[in-house]
């Protein structure tokens, strides 16, 4: 997939489309690192590597990629079982501090989200004669999974595409919850846009060694027609929230630009997720231009293991904490000039976490909190994609990492209720944050307890691809080929409603993450994605 999206713009296979209290006083952060560095051990394993004003915009789509048969597992995978020591956590800890056996109603809300339910019957308007949605494995089309027909051939020319779009029902596209929601009922109002391939960072567990073949600029969705599908995707979908994405979003030179656009669209929130490299420079001009959300990833405090980590030199890591500084700056000015307690500038720092090669530092990222008190540490589980050498051993589930603030560290973490009934992270506070409703350490259990029966994201990379989920690699719909072949509205938005009807209930149709590793060179690598 990663060399054959680099194929011709105007023709490409039929990929599988539609188918109260004071912070106490920490010293600077640079002191911290040094702490953290003296503590390195040089001998460390690491793996191989609101609805709108009514307002209607007419915007067109097209053609699709090859794809890869499916080499997914079926075999089942016990995520209690994944090591001795996260079998004796697992004992010693709950799922959360809500203690879930001593609340049936949680515990089976728990499980229902985590079981597959029985799909509703496919949209009528994604049903009528055969569908451009392509699968590569009948194993994967299922009697409770009644998708849209399934066609032998795939696609081969946009025409052809149009010609089947013509030959479906139109949409009502005043129902702006229509388009985008699935056969699971899950509306689709987050989208997730990459802007660039190219990333200043070689990480382990985004891309492989020898780094990812760029396309041709010619391929890259211009500024004009990521604004053009964001327009569409706001006013016909309902989208109110867009995050920027890459490879490295700040390499993007038209950046700014995109941000206003996206602010001239009246969304709930524009945010990114950067490496933080060079935003330091770039982050007045992107607030000022409509950015509120900002997620920095960093997975180490310490220098070489960042150097080791990143394939970078350690040097690197400073630039991180001039970005981080610089939040916290532009932070306390919101304050000062609104009078608020809060900023109107949200910041969190992602990290990855991967057993025996950072998870000494948790405590260390949690103590952050207490340097920037109005910065959110996220905790994220290591997930399987082409080449970055994931392994179920270095799968951490977070009861261990709670257990071990606990133990190790005399901290405890108190669980906070997210207000966002689609927030894929499952949020704490520490006890020594400011407020009782603070949300300010997160865990993102993708693997071991996925979040899938509530999602409501969706992916354009930065080549044009739509992305219905991201452990998907085997159905993308060129949205960058059918708006340069001149697709009206209504085509465009049956093929696209046709694309989010063949959504799978969880992990992108795996059975387990296991399963999803055995089938992760079906998918691109994470930073061809966009995260």
């Amino acid at each position: 997939m990663r060399s054959s999206a680099s194929s011709s713009c105007s023709k490409g296979l039929l990929r599988s489309v539609l188918t109260g209290k004071e912070a106490t006083p920490r010293p600077p952060v640079r002191t911290l690192f040094a702490s953290a560095v003296s503590r390195l051990d040089s001998s460390l394993p690491f793996s191989q590597q609101q609805q709108h004003n009514g307002k209607k915009r007419p915007y067109p789509l097209a053609v699709f990629d090859q794809v890869r048969p499916s080499t997914a597992s079926t075999r089942s995978l016990d995520w209690r079982s994944l090591s001795s020591r996260s079998k004796s956590t697992a004992a010693a800890v709950s799922t959360d501090d809500y203690h879930v056996e001593d609340r049936p109603r949680l515990a089976a809300l728990r499980e229902r989200l985590q079981t597959e339910p029985a799909p509703r019957p496919a949209s009528q308007y994604a049903q009528n004669g055969s569908s451009p949605i392509v699968t590569t494995t009948t194993s994967s089309v299922t009697a409770t999974s009644p998708s849209p027909a399934v066609v032998e051939s795939p696609i081969l020319d946009m025409e052809e595409l149009r010609a089947w779009a013509d030959a479906q029902p139109d949409l009502p596209l005043d129902n702006q919850k229509l388009l985008l929601t699935d056969r699971y009922q899950r509306h689709h109002s987050y989208l997730r846009l990459s802007l660039t391939e190219r990333c200043n960072l070689r990480c382990t567990y985004c891309m492989p060694p020898e780094g990812v073949p760029l396309q041709p600029k010619s391929h890259i969705l211009q500024t004009s027609e990521l604004l053009q599908l964001a327009s569409y995707f706001r006013y016909q979908g309902g989208v109110s929230k867009f995050r920027l994405t890459g490879g490295e979003p700040t390499l993007r030179a038209d950046l700014v630009d995109i941000v206003r656009g996206l602010k001239a669209l009246d969304p709930q929130q524009i945010g990114m997720t950067t490496n933080g490299i060079v935003l330091a420079s770039k982050l007045p001009a992107l607030v000022e231009a409509g950015m509120d959300s900002i997620n920095i990833s960093l997975d180490t405090l310490q220098p070489d293991k960042f150097a080791e980590l990143t394939r970078r030199p350690a040097g690197y890591l400073d630039k991180v904490w001039q970005a981080l500084e610089a939040c916290q700056e532009v932070q306390q000015e919101q304050m000062r000039m609104s009078g608020q307690s809060k900023p109107n500038l949200t910041v969190k720092l992602n990290c990855v976490v991967m057993r025996n090669v950072n998870t000494d530092e948790i405590a260390d990222f949690v103590k952050l909190t207490q340097t920037f008190p109005h910065l959110a540490i996220r905790f994220i589980e290591y997930m399987p994609f082409s080449d970055n050498g994931w392994n179920n051993d270095q799968l951490v589930p977070y009861p261990e990492l709670l257990q071990d603030l606990h133990d190790n560290h005399n901290i405890d973490l108190q669980k906070v209720p997210s207000p966002d009934p689609s927030d894929t992270t499952k949020w704490y506070q520490t006890p020594w944050s400011s407020t009782a409703s603070s949300r300010n350490i997160g865990f993102i259990t993708s693997m071991s307890q996925h979040f899938c029966g509530t999602c409501n994201r969706l992916r354009l990379t930065a080549d044009g691809q739509l992305k219905v989920c991201l452990f998907d690699g085997k159905t993308e719909l060129s949205l960058r080929d059918a708006l340069r072949a001149g697709f009206t509205n209504q085509q465009l938005a049956k093929v696209i409603h046709a694309a989010v009807q063949n959504k799978h209930y969880k992990l992108g149709g795996h059975v387990d993450p296991q399963a999803l590793a055995d089938d992760a060179d079906t998918n691109r690598p994470m930073t061809l994605i966009g995260g």
